[in-house]
């Protein structure tokens, strides 16, 4: 409300009459925060705005890379080719969503495919957005299951952590794509 003059303008280029960020300004967020600290006048940014300007940023990134590379969306034929089973047109939807939003909840009704969605989705982020390792966390009775599945339906590398903590560090630092553990041990 009392800044200068210099300030005001670079501020009404980033943001709207309410004092909100333009949709169109998230991607260069960091050239106003550049250009208002070369004005000397006191600004701060909190560390909340900055992780919401990034996730902004993120989801934009994600939605671009994936319009391009599925340009029909879940029923691109690059979604046949995914795993080594094709997906039902809803697991397919599942997959491309929980793939463009970065993470969700899959819903689903028991047996209609939850787990084939979240490794299909995981296949999504490893190939075309740079995903290097992914950590499920699931029952402990779950957890074989869980490597079966990526198994028969990938050809990732799959790793279930289990035993006392010495076993479990040793697990962990395998390059297997998927690693798997319980919800008991994750805070151990």
């Amino acid at each position: 409300s009392d800044c200068p003059q210099e300030l005001e303008r670079l501020a009404r280029r980033f943001f709207d009459s309410d004092g909100i960020l333009k949709d169109d300004a998230f991607g260069r967020f960091d050239e106003f925060l550049t250009k208002a600290g070369q004005v000397d006048h006191e600004l701060r940014c909190r560390e909340e705005v900055l992780r919401l300007v990034a996730e902004v940023r993120d989801a934009e990134r994600r939605a671009a890379i994936l319009a391009d590379a599925f340009p029909r969306g879940p029923r691109s034929a690059e979604m046949k080719k995914l795993l080594k089973a094709e997906l039902y047109d809803y697991q397919a939807e599942g997959a491309f969503f929980a793939a463009r939003a970065g993470r969700c909840l899959i819903g689903d009704e028991m047996g209609l495919g939850k787990t084939i969605q979240a490794i299909a989705a995981a296949e999504i982020l490893a190939r075309h957005l740079g995903v290097e390792r992914v950590l499920i966390i699931c029952p402990t009775s779950l957890k074989h299951q869980w490597e079966r599945e990526i198994e028969r339906f990938t050809d990732r590398s799959v790793q279930v952590i289990g035993g006392l903590q010495p076993m479990r560090q040793m697990q962990f630092r395998t390059p297997a794509f998927f690693k798997i553990m319980n919800y008991d041990t994750v805070h151990a």
